[in-house]
């Protein structure tokens, strides 16, 4: 038996790994919410530093191959002349590497956003340019407004608080209900042992995203917010197997370890599908 616990809590480690940042966990993230902006207006980030997840550093120096995938992934529905104004405008210093769309309401790079970018806007009304200065991803979940009727771009903190707090608690909701099946599955009954379960994981949750925001907010090295999500999705799982093995009634040690790596498991997995099928 321990030998297959071993087992499956490395091949937790192993399975975590590439979906720790899929799974219903906290996931980084840059909003801008536009006012005031014209139908002829597309706008993308430009970053110096897009060497990281999907993206790779798009310019007029890329190869076709490159350049044509770019285009498939991330500017599909804009058209050529636009899509090529934004390629002849970057350089390699600020390269592209996010999406390219037209402007509406909100800009939202969910996956892997650059802690460093400018925000580019071409208007097809008369060819023109904007880009701003320099900004950075000051929270895990970073908000930025942007009134266009002002002069240039500038980018106002606008920190969606109930936005947050209620995707938090979406994903508490979610990691609930799955460890619940799960431990009906394992045949883990009772009332008491449902509430341990509850409470632990609110308990997990909100410190994970708490400690992931406070960090993101002194550190802005993306290595480190990968090694530090990867480690304390780590940590909640082996809070909460030790947890589960002094607390959960009428349930063994070998039980507890199973079920908390199941549980952990079927969350990643879980979370996975949702992510590709919502993009």
């Amino acid at each position: 038996m321990k030998k297959v616990i071993l087992f499956l809590v490395v091949g937790f480690l192993l399975i975590i790994t590439p979906l720790v940042g899929a799974d219903f966990g906290p996931k980084e993230s840059l909003t801008i919410n536009f006012t005031n902006y014209s139908d002829s207006m597309y706008v993308t980030i430009i970053s110096n530093n897009v060497y990281y997840g999907p993206h790779i550093p798009i310019n007029e120096d890329s190869n076709a191959d490159e350049i044509a995938q770019y285009k498939e992934i991330y500017a599909r529905e804009v058209p050529d002349e636009v899509f090529y104004a934004f390629l002849d405008y970057v350089s390699d210093d600020y390269s592209l590497g996010y999406d390219i769309i037209k402007i509406t309401e909100t800009y939202r790079c969910g996956y892997y956003p650059p802690n460093n970018f400018k925000v580019l806007i071409y208007d097809t009304s008369d060819a023109s340019f904007m880009v701003s200065d320099v900004y950075e991803q000051y929270a895990f979940s970073s908000y930025y407004t942007v009134d266009l009727s002002r002069d240039g771009i500038i980018l106002v903190n606008s920190y969606d608080y109930v936005r947050e707090t209620i995707y938090l608690i979406i994903r508490i909701i979610v990691t609930i209900i799955l460890e619940i099946l799960v431990a009906i599955l394992f045949r883990i009954k009772g009332k008491r042992n449902y509430i341990i379960i509850i409470i632990t994981n609110v308990v997990t949750q909100v410190l994970l995203n708490v400690g992931l925001n406070v960090v993101n907010y002194f550190n802005s090295f993306f290595i480190f917010e990968f090694l530090l999500l990867l480690f304390a999705e780590c940590i909640v799982f082996v809070v909460e197997f030790l947890i589960y093995m002094f607390t959960l009634k009428d349930t063994s040690n070998s039980k507890a370890v199973l079920y908390a790596l199941a549980a952990n498991v079927l969350s990643a997995v879980t979370g996975f599908i949702f992510f590709l099928l919502l993009h």
